[in-house]
């Protein structure tokens, strides 16, 4: 993990320790949610190199803490209308999706919520998903950033599997309805 400080480095090894069990589902705030947004923050505040560096420590454990991290996003940007929250996820989403060993469709099953999240808060989608890309670096998966332009009905949360819950259940706006179905 060169060229990263080694608070960094220590932070993604981190993610290697098990704690992702379960995590999709828990009550926001979770510790692991305050892990990931330090590391998002360090990622978008970075320069350039450390931004090349961060990308290139990326391994499969820690694209999908990313990925589940940018799901959980979109329920913090609608409960704090933040539309920074929704940055974070989709920049976050889009670094998952740039590991080698990660399955696209998994990381697009997890970016319906935070273009659902930015509709509901008046974000403009494109700008949103363009300034994600642009810190997420040159690799930043086209099939991401073209999500808007998809079919109002192929971008829906229902296309992919999710449900919008109102109430929030322990913090959580979005529910993926195979959650039902899984054990932690």
């Amino acid at each position: 993990m060169s060229g990263l400080p080694p608070e960094v480095t220590d932070q993604l090894r981190a993610l290697e320790d098990g704690r992702l069990v379960g995590y999709p589902k828990r009550p926001l705030i979770d510790p692991l949610d305050e892990q990931l947004d330090w590391l998002v923050d360090r990622y978008i505040s970075g320069d350039e190199a450390f931004r090349a560096a961060f990308r290139q420590a990326i391994g499969l454990t820690a694209a999908v803490a990313l990925e589940d991290y940018g799901v959980r996003m979109a329920s913090t940007a609608l409960r704090d209308q933040s539309p920074a929250a929704l940055l974070k996820g989709v920049t976050a989403t889009m670094l998952a999706a740039q590991c080698e060993a990660e399955d696209p469709r998994e990381v697009l099953i997890k970016i319906a919520p935070l273009h659902d999240s930015a509709e509901l808060l008046a974000v403009d989608p494109e700008d949103l998903f363009d300034r994600a890309a642009e810190l997420a670096g040159p690799d930043a998966p086209s099939y991401l950033k073209r999500f808007r332009q998809r079919h109002p009905e192929s971008r829906s949360l229902d296309a992919f599997e999710w449900e919008r819950l109102e109430p929030p259940r322990d913090g959580l706006s979005y529910w993926h309805r195979w959650w039902d179905d899984e054990a932690d």
